[in-house]
């Protein structure tokens, strides 16, 4: 791929990213002539069944959560709870805002009695690493916050020199999980869950869904999709994944 094609990549992310959080700050955007809300969709369906969805903006996407169920108050009690677990799990790994548990690791270094899903999700990412041979590594922070310094700021690319000097803190195996915190090896070393936290969170929102009455769901968030029993009639969710042959543009 050419730089000046990466470069207008990167460029169209940046600004869908600015934009859905801008958007997720109101709570609602206007969004090609339409307004997402927080506003209930209500499909009455055959034995009494009704499909209960409500979508939101979190995470840099669109965040839709389904569930069918004879009461429409239970399902719609059980995704306003998926969605409080939602944003209860978002603030530990938000690596952009200052006082995540996340942050408070990257910037020190260390961080003693951590949130137990942040060690969950640390500890994982060690299985996920060995079993993918390195090839996932959550401890590429160093190299995105290069490129999102130089590029998503300026679009200019950064220099060999630099792109070296960013990989030289990248350890896979830098760093240590323990009974009493996490502990990251190399000075100015960081961690990025995410690789792996939105899918975390999108499972956990399922949990919540299936403790609260609900066995027939799908959540949805942007791709990160988790389904559970089965949909509006009656059969197995079916999940599209679209076919992009090699050398295509994707949209």
């Amino acid at each position: 791929m050419r730089k000046d094609e990466l470069k207008s990549r990167v460029n169209r992310h940046i600004d869908r990213r600015r934009f859905l959080k801008a958007c997720g700050a109101l709570g609602a955007g206007a969004i090609a002539g339409g307004v997402v809300q927080r506003e209930w969709d209500v499909v009455g369906l055959t034995r009494g069944l009704k499909k209960v969805s409500q979508t939101r903006i979190a995470m840099g996407t669109y965040v839709t959560v389904t569930a069918v169920h004879r009461s429409r108050d239970l399902a719609q009690e059980a995704i306003g709870r998926a969605f409080e677990r939602m944003d209860a799990l978002i603030p530990i790994f938000n690596r952009y805002d200052p006082t995540s548990a996340l942050s408070v690791l990257n910037r020190d270094g260390r961080i003693s009695g951590p949130p137990p899903e942040l060690t969950e999700l640390m500890s994982w990412s060690e299985e996920f690493c060995c079993r993918t041979e390195g090839f996932f590594n959550v401890t590429v922070k160093p190299l995105l916050d290069l490129y999102e310094a130089t590029v998503g700021r300026n679009g200019i690319f950064p220099s060999d020199d630099q792109i070296a000097a960013a990989c030289q803190l990248i350890d896979s195996q830098g760093f240590t999980v323990g009974a009493k915190g996490i502990e990251l090896w190399h000075r100015g070393a960081g961690v990025t869950l995410d690789g792996i936290a939105k899918g975390y969170i999108v499972d956990m929102m399922s949990a919540s869904l299936a403790e609260n009455g609900v066995a027939n769901h799908l959540v949805n968030a942007g791709g990160d999709i988790r389904t559970s029993g089965s949909n509006r009639a009656g059969d197995p969710w079916t999940i599209a994944v679209e076919n992009y042959p090699i050398g295509s543009r994707i949209r």
